[in-house]
């Protein structure tokens, strides 16, 4: 369903922020698998598996939350201008699901 890059080795933050995400996603869904996609060339990374009827759930918990500039799947949306009302769409659910993550 995603792929989610966290940085490299010789970044220090990188491993914690990969820790951090692999412990807020397993509390906010249960049924979520994590596969460790490591490589010595792109970094941390962790396939993200739960069940397409999660998606739009998952896509607005990850822009809640401040983990989209890592998803693949966002940057892949955000970069493309047809997927504009898509983004906007994923924004307003993430602000309606979650409307304490976005006080001024």
């Amino acid at each position: 369903m995603d792929l989610m890059y966290f940085g490299y080795t010789y970044d220090a933050d990188s491993a914690g922020l990969e820790k951090q995400f692999k412990r807020d996603v397993n509390l906010e869904f249960k049924n979520v698998k994590l596969k460790d996609s490591y490589d010595q060339i792109k970094g941390y990374r962790q396939e993200v598996i739960l069940s397409d009827d999660l998606r739009d759930t998952y896509l607005s918990w990850i822009i809640a939350e401040g983990w989209h500039s890592m998803s693949l799947t966002m940057q892949l949306l955000m970069i493309d201008k047809r997927q504009k009302k898509e983004c906007l769409r994923l924004i307003n659910l993430a602000k309606e699901n979650y409307p304490n993550n976005f006080l001024k």
